[in-house]
């Protein structure tokens, strides 16, 4: 089995207002097979509204913000899924500093074409200028 990008996780939108609901960690992989309490998962493709968030977690929440903020503005209908994907995070060095955290907020019903925004991705990528 190889990894084939960054280690990722999908999140419950109620999570982030401390209610309960479903946390999932994942790493992409080659031939994925179960073992144990690990189970294979496809992460279907999406279009989706990102940022980037640089440094440690603690602040995290900034970027949240600032996603849902630019989501609010453009007033894109959201799924209750948010996405992460780890480029670079504890396990490639401990300088936070140096941390970059993707967060994707899966969009499902879109203006014909929202100004500002950049589709980069297959997925149909929004991302908040900068």
């Amino acid at each position: 089995m190889q990894v084939t990008g960054p280690a990722g996780g999908l999140y419950d939108e109620c999570l982030f207002q401390h209610e309960p609901g479903e946390a999932t960690v994942f790493i992409p992989a080659t031939t994925p097979h179960e073992l144990g309490r690990i189970k294979p998962l496809v992460i279907p493709a999406a279009e989706v509204a990102v940022t980037t968030y640089h440094g440690s977690h603690a602040d995290i929440d900034l970027a949240y913000a600032q996603l849902g903020s630019y989501i609010a503005e453009h007033e894109l209908a959201v799924g209750w899924q948010l996405r992460e994907y780890y480029h670079r995070d504890h396990s490639h060095t401990t300088d936070s500093t140096q941390w970059r955290t993707e967060i994707a907020w899966p969009i499902i019903d879109t203006p014909d074409q929202t100004p500002g925004t950049l589709s980069t991705r297959e997925s149909g990528e929004h991302r908040p200028p900068v």
